[in-house]
């Protein structure tokens, strides 16, 4: 047997080696991280600027109709409320989550003298 033969310890403990100058943890987990905290700020800036639009579309007079629940239209609509805009709000609904209501809710309490309606989209023909 020769010098150059490794045992299958010397073996493992040369890949143990590489791997970890290939691959370090904390440094993974930074990049983890750092890739989440850019993809919730894209998603949290892109909210903001059809709010920002929403609001905008929304005048006097209108009626806007939606189906179910968005968080980002239940914003926009209170934005607009909170803006001093007088319109009605129109939304659909469907069984079997009922996520409208949930957007009936949150506009009721939070826009008193908001105009809504509420109706199931199987009575809506």
């Amino acid at each position: 047997e020769s010098d150059l033969d490794l045992s299958d310890d010397d073996d493992e403990q040369i890949r143990m080696k590489r791997m970890s100058s290939e691959y370090n943890e904390d440094e993974q987990k930074t990049k983890i991280i750092q890739a989440i905290t850019d993809y919730v700020f894209k998603i949290e800036t892109a909210d903001k600027m059809i709010q920002f639009e929403l609001i905008n579309r929304i005048k006097d007079g209108d009626v806007v109709l939606t189906y179910a629940r968005s968080y980002v239209v239940e914003k926009s609509l209170m934005g607009a409320y909170n803006e001093g805009k007088k319109f009605k709000v129109i939304i659909v609904d469907a069984r079997p989550h009922n996520e409208g209501k949930l957007l009936l809710n949150a506009l009721s309490s939070n826009c008193p003298d908001l105009d809504l309606t509420y109706t199931l989209i199987s009575s809506a023909s």
